[in-house]
């Protein structure tokens, strides 16, 4: 699992839509703590007046540059000119670049000389210039986020971000309190069990690949929801409620003097 380093999210706002930014933030947040999240556009134009939900949900900063002709580039420009004045603080082990747009690939590049991570987000359309200067690479839709819902429902599928306190992995519940019994073990909602798969997926992106402990999943959990309890469903161990789900294999390692360990991977998909 990654550290948790700072980072920085600079999004071009241009070359996006609003909509990836709840699965965005959730796979952000496996490189580290997005100290600084900028989204750049020009804020007076109309068309981007659905954006200001998506970026209240997140803790995202807009940042205003005027188009002063159709095919100026002047958003590019001072995003490329305030990653530069941060690059040279020293602060981030690494920069998350959000746009694909051929004009960052320069940037991708001399941000890594600097012994600095680039992690590139963008369409299918992205140049493999770009993709190619990036230490990663993701594809928009490759983040399980379902297009055509608001901000307020996608944060019902996906934990949104590492906004706090403001948002929940699934519904505000009290947790049970005393003894569990398997008859308060609801079953669990198609909602929690897509949050849950993409939080594993995450750590163990696939089936085939070594086992990670239970303490790990519960960290990340914890860094993206700091709210959820698993008591709220009736159970009384994160490992109980993953096994449940059926997203996940689960295993016991023994060691020596100590409980023993509770392992997952995501189960093979038939």
């Amino acid at each position: 699992m990654a550290n948790n380093a700072n980072l920085a999210l600079l999004i071009d706002g241009e070359n996006i839509s609003p909509r990836i930014l709840t699965g965005l933030m959730a796979a952000v947040v496996v490189n580290g703590d997005a100290v600084v999240r900028r989204m750049y556009a020009d804020w007076t134009d109309p068309s981007f007046s659905s954006y200001k939900a998506h970026l209240r949900a997140h803790s995202i900063t807009p940042v205003q540059q005027h188009t002063y002709k159709t095919t100026n580039k002047a958003t590019q420009g001072v995003m490329v000119t305030e990653t530069m004045i941060l690059l040279r603080l020293g602060r981030f082990a690494s920069f998350c670049i959000v746009s694909g747009n051929t004009d960052y690939t320069l940037l991708a590049a001399h941000i890594r000389k600097q012994g600095v991570a680039v992690h590139g987000f963008g369409a299918r359309k992205t140049s493999c210039a770009f993709i190619a200067a990036c230490t990663n690479f993701t594809y928009f839709d490759a983040l399980d986020v379902d297009m055509d819902k608001s901000p307020e429902q996608q944060q019902q599928v996906l934990p949104p971000s590492t906004v706090r306190p403001s948002f929940t992995l699934a519904s505000q519940q009290t947790p049970t309190q005393g003894p569990v019994s398997d008859a308060s073990k609801t079953a669990l909602t198609p909602v929690l069990v897509k949050s849950l798969r993409l939080i594993v997926v995450q750590i163990v992106p696939d089936w085939n690949e070594p086992y990670t402990s239970v303490a790990d999943v519960a960290k990340y959990l914890s860094t993206i929801a700091p709210n959820f309890d698993v008591r709220t469903y009736g159970f009384e161990h994160l490992g109980e409620l993953l096994e449940t789900s059926g997203l996940v294999d689960v295993k016991k390692m023994s060691v020596v003097g100590q409980a023993s360990v509770a392992l997952v991977r995501l189960k093979k998909r038939v």
